[in-house]
């Protein structure tokens, strides 16, 4: 399983972002992953690979990445 090797390279407390696509991926993470912060991700573009040396890209469409909110740190008075 992948979430398991994820775990395995990451610090406990640091935060992944799941930037892939799909209904209920953060929501798997979350299920799996105890020690770290899981945020969930859309990329509102595509980006289409030129050549096979992972050298050059277009991005084909306009778009954002929209990264879930978070409050890491917050200092009260």
């Amino acid at each position: 399983m992948q979430q398991r090797q994820l775990v395995k390279n990451c610090k406990v407390g640091a935060t992944i972002i799941g930037f892939q696509n799909g209904v209920g991926n953060a929501r798997t993470l979350r299920q799996n992953i105890n020690d770290q912060t899981v945020l969930s991700a859309t990329v509102g573009f595509n980006v289409v690979r030129f050549d096979d040396q992972h050298l050059r890209y277009h991005r084909g469409t306009e778009g954002d990445i929209v990264i879930e909110d978070h409050i890491i740190w917050s200092k009260t008075q």
